[in-house]
């Protein structure tokens, strides 16, 4: 079990850097091993790691090329996706390696090739695209909030909440008596 958390915002200053590192923190019951983050002018990605493939070269998140990674999770079919796609070219052992090369060569679509469980954000950097996955049957957990400015995800609900990124609210309407 890993954690991964991050924020996309048009507006990422040290208040929400610092929430956002809350959010992680957070999570360090899913992964004591590591913990990795990448940041650029808009995003900020964060992952905890359980170490269990590639202990020693599977750190996150996973960048190659114009693509990061951070995953929670197992990809099954790891093997059977490097030994079909020989040309690409692997910067680590993790079988979470082959999500970045599913999509850099399908798109999208290349997602339906996974087996397994997990939970991802894949990060373009020319292009300023976050991309959310899981499995089919949401086996790895992952919440997220959207408004105008900010775009905030966690393998938690309660990491968010608690770091204060996201205000707990119910909304009546929505509430069957």
């Amino acid at each position: 079990m890993c954690g991964i958390s991050g924020i996309l915002s048009k507006k990422l200053n040290d208040e929400l850097r610092q929430k956002a590192f809350k959010m992680a923190n957070l999570l360090s019951h899913r992964g004591p091993d590591d913990f990795g983050t990448f940041e650029e002018k808009e995003i900020l990605l964060m992952q905890k790691r359980l170490s269990i493939v590639d202990i020693l070269g599977g750190h996150q998140p996973i960048v190659n090329g114009n693509l990061v990674l951070i995953a929670n999770g197992e990809i099954y079919n790891d093997l059977e996706i490097r030994k079909q796609n020989k040309d690409f070219k692997y910067k680590t052992g993790s079988d979470c390696e082959s999500i970045i090369c599913v999509y850099k060569k399908f798109g999208v679509e290349g997602f339906s090739k996974l087996r397994g469980m997990f939970a991802f954000a894949i990060y373009e950097k020319k292009t300023n695209k976050l991309i959310l996955g899981r499995d089919q049957f949401g086996i790895k957990p992952l919440y997220f909030f959207s408004d105008v400015d900010h775009f905030i995800f966690s393998s938690e609900l309660q990491s968010m909440i608690k770091s204060n990124l996201v205000k707990k609210k119910i909304i009546k309407s929505k509430v069957k008596e």
